[in-house]
């Protein structure tokens, strides 16, 4: 068995792309006729908290890689099993605009899930090689 835990993603780098759209829909009020809902339920999305939420998400990505740490020296007498920590979502790049939806500015874009899932995918190695299937019959 191999187990996957991955970081959260990178902030910084959406509020970059969600800084251009909405810099984009004052100038072009059509354009992501969603932009902002978030921000009614998600309090933290709103400008003034964002700062916070960045610096949050950090350290949620580094208790995650320790607890998975943690988790490994626990098992490490369990040869059928494998844990990994993976940082691959929290560096993805998330700062152009094209990888956000243009609905909502929110919501990853068809662009965007198909950076996510790649990096993902390439984070899979390890444990694809840990359970004797190569990535070319994975990628079938």
């Amino acid at each position: 068995m191999a187990i996957v835990v991955y970081g959260l993603v990178d902030f910084e780098s959406f509020f970059k792309a969600r800084g251009i759209a909405e810099r984009l829909r004052e100038k072009n009020p059509k354009l992501y006729p969603y932009l902002g809902t978030d921000c009614k339920y998600f309090i933290s999305m709103r400008p003034a908290y964002r700062g916070n939420l960045i610096r949050l998400v950090r350290v949620i990505n580094e208790e995650l890689h320790a607890m998975v740490r943690q988790m490994e020296r626990e098992i490490e007498n369990v040869p059928n099993v494998q844990l990994q920590y993976s940082d691959a979502l929290a560096k993805v790049d998330l700062s152009r605009v094209e990888v956000i939806h243009a609905i909502d500015g929110w919501h990853p874009s068809v662009e965007g899930h198909n950076v996510f899932a790649e990096a993902a995918y390439r984070a899979l190695a390890p444990s694809l090689e840990f359970l004797g299937i190569s990535r070319a019959a994975a990628a079938a």
